[in-house]
């Protein structure tokens, strides 16, 4: 990805992320938000038994609402910790059956 972006690999390592980056990052977390949306909309109430995996849309969703507000920029997401409720999230999603 990094190649096809055409970085160069120390920009990751860089104090800030140059607009390169930040524009890779912004297309990932796209179409993340995508397949959360299309796992939504093929399975909007799954059986139980089948919820488990699903709930990773739960635990993506959460990632890109935190990588959005951080600008894209992955130093900033990096230094920020994992929001506390999680759990609590997952235990709700699992629970309504909504992923």
């Amino acid at each position: 990805l990094v190649d096809t972006a055409g970085l160069d690999p120390r920009a990751l390592t860089a104090p800030t992320a140059p607009a390169a980056l930040r524009e890779l990052v912004a297309s990932l977390a796209g179409r993340a938000e995508r397949l959360v949306a299309e796992t939504r909309r093929l399975a909007p109430r799954p059986a139980r038994s089948r919820l488990a995996p699903l709930l990773l849309a739960t635990i993506a969703e959460r990632h890109v609402r935190a990588i959005r507000r951080a600008g894209f920029d992955p130093r900033r997401i990096a230094e920020r910790p994992d929001p506390p409720g999680l759990p609590v999230r997952l235990l709700v999603a699992w629970l309504a059956r909504r992923p």
